[in-house]
């Protein structure tokens, strides 16, 4: 859920410029803006890095 949350409100603050990008470079239409696009919820792969100070690394 912690996951989830992150991603979501890095999208709300990512979104104006991956619109803009879309729209001028992409030709693109923008993704809407109550949208909750974004690559984890696409059920693609998604890896997350952390410092070995923050979580220990797996054996």
């Amino acid at each position: 859920l912690s996951y989830l949350v992150v991603d979501v409100l890095i999208w709300w603050f990512i979104r104006d410029m991956i619109n803009d990008f879309r729209k001028k470079k992409l030709k693109l239409p923008p993704i809407a803006y109550f949208s909750t696009y974004h690559g984890s919820i696409s059920h693609l792969p998604t890896g997350y890095m952390w410092s070995p100070h923050v979580v220990p690394k797996p054996n």
